[in-house]
């Protein structure tokens, strides 16, 4: 996902500090800063990157009352964290 917005730079810095995407999501402009995101257009990119994977998130939820299953898939198990980033 970094390298798409031109932010491969940032991807040691996530990892350091054991940042999963499920973490990344919920961050604020605050915690970006905190964690040493101190450009603007890096941090601004990574805010919209945010503000899309939660778009995405809620696009995918189930109905009220549905019911959800799960499933134990294992194809993520072979990436590396670098390789999710």
């Amino acid at each position: 996902m970094f390298a798409s917005l031109g932010l491969e730079k940032y991807i040691g810095l996530f990892l350091s500090h054991e940042i999963d995407l499920m973490a990344f999501s919920s961050m604020t402009e605050k915690d970006l800063a905190e964690l040493g995101v101190n450009a603007f257009g890096p941090r601004r990119k990574m805010l919209l990157a945010i503000a899309e994977l939660k778009k995405r998130a809620n696009h995918f939820l189930p109905a009220p009352g549905a019911e959800r299953k799960t499933s134990s898939s294992t194809a993520n198990s072979a990436c590396s964290p670098r390789d999710k980033w």
